[in-house]
């Protein structure tokens, strides 16, 4: 996976799915079903570790 296409799912989960996030947890208890993800969990692992290494290495310790 590229950086560009790491980035674009980082944005629709930042964008879509951060904001309900808590709404999910405390009505599903703590485990969100997958169904309810933008993404599998596996890919949105993956996607959130690349950019996050991404501001990591950019020097951006607080985004990272």
């Amino acid at each position: 996976m590229t950086i560009s296409e790491a980035n674009d799912i980082f944005k629709i989960w930042k964008l879509w799915y951060w904001p309900c996030h808590f709404i999910l947890e405390s009505i599903f208890i703590g485990k969100i079903p997958e169904s309810f993800l933008p993404f599998t969990p596996v890919i949105l692992e993956k996607s959130l570790n690349i950019v996050a290494e991404h501001y990591l290495n950019n020097g951006d310790h607080k985004m990272s």
